[in-house]
């Protein structure tokens, strides 16, 4: 019998986590809002799309963007809240840190009671076209 064993990459497995949290949380957030009343129709319309599509992306069956994250969240009357935090890798794990891209963005640490949360700030534009990127993660002091 032929087997096949395929890797992951950590960089996916890294975004399949995430993207699975968040979908999580999202879920979250929309059964306990039933209880005030919320239905998919209703964030359908304060979306101007179709219940189908709530219905799929609430059930994992198609993709959202983070523009529609925030748009769900808008319309359950929830606030985002985003962070980058260094990861706490256990003595017993087989888990290889590893570090960001060089020269895209540099981090400066937060002190936070939960470990490290970093704060994402532009470098400086390496041509004369570079764009400037906005902070992505504000602390909370």
């Amino acid at each position: 019998m032929t087997s096949y064993r395929t890797g992951v990459k950590p960089n996916r497995r890294a975004a399949g986590r995430f993207v699975a949290k968040v979908h999580r949380t999202l879920q979250k957030a929309y059964e306990a809002s039933k209880v005030e009343g919320v239905t998919q129709t209703s964030i359908a319309k304060e979306l101007g799309v179709h219940r189908s599509v709530i219905n799929r992306q609430l059930n994992g069956r198609e993709d959202m963007s983070l523009g529609r994250v925030a748009e769900f969240a808008w319309a359950l009357g929830c606030e985002i809240d985003f962070a980058f935090k260094k990861h706490q890798v256990r003595p017993d794990s087989n888990h290889v840190p590893t570090c960001a891209p060089a020269g895209k963005m540099t981090s400066s640490a937060i002190s936070s009671g939960g470990g490290e949360v970093y704060k994402l700030a532009p470098t400086a534009p390496t041509s004369g076209n570079a764009v400037s990127v906005a902070t992505m993660v504000a602390e909370d002091a």
